[in-house]
């Protein structure tokens, strides 16, 4: 019985290293390899201004929220330079749209995530308001007879 005393057989071998020559001729050496690698961006949206205001009745304020998302999905945005609000009890809940040319939709969802981000900041039943310059447009949720949308003009 035949036994080789090396694993490979001798052509193996040669082919072996070989490649492992052109291989590490041919590669491309790293220039240093503790270079860091750039991180993707993973929020490149600005942040929204949230400001706190006055303590408001949840049930009322639910109730104008819920208006202000039906006017909204009935008329589909905000016009330039206007405000629209809804008041139902002691709360209002209402959007700015503080730009001068093209309307600001108002989708439900986005008036439901400023209002859980004003509860988020300000705490369970108080109201605030929530505006993002890059849209000029501000949703805002307090007592009726508190002021709202400085300057603009209402629907």
């Amino acid at each position: 019985m035949y036994l080789p005393t090396t694993p490979f057989s001798p052509l193996l071998t040669l082919t072996l290293l070989l490649l492992l020559f052109i291989h590490q001729t041919t590669a491309t050496p790293l220039t240093n390899p503790l270079t860091p690698i750039p991180l993707p961006q993973t929020n490149t949206q600005p942040i929204p201004e949230i400001g706190c205001t006055n303590a408001v009745n949840a049930t009322s304020m639910t109730a104008a929220l819920t208006r202000l998302g039906d006017f909204c999905h009935d008329y589909g945005a905000i016009r330039p330079n206007m405000k629209i609000g809804w008041e139902v009890g002691s709360s209002r809940a209402y959007a700015c749209n503080y730009a001068w040319i093209g309307s600001n939709p108002c989708p439900y969802f986005e008036i439901a995530a400023a209002w859980a981000a004003v509860q988020e900041k300000c705490g369970d039943g108080v109201g605030g308001y929530w505006y993002r310059s890059d849209w000029k447009k501000t949703y805002g949720f307090d007592l009726r007879w508190a002021g709202w949308c400085g300057g603009l003009d209402e629907v």
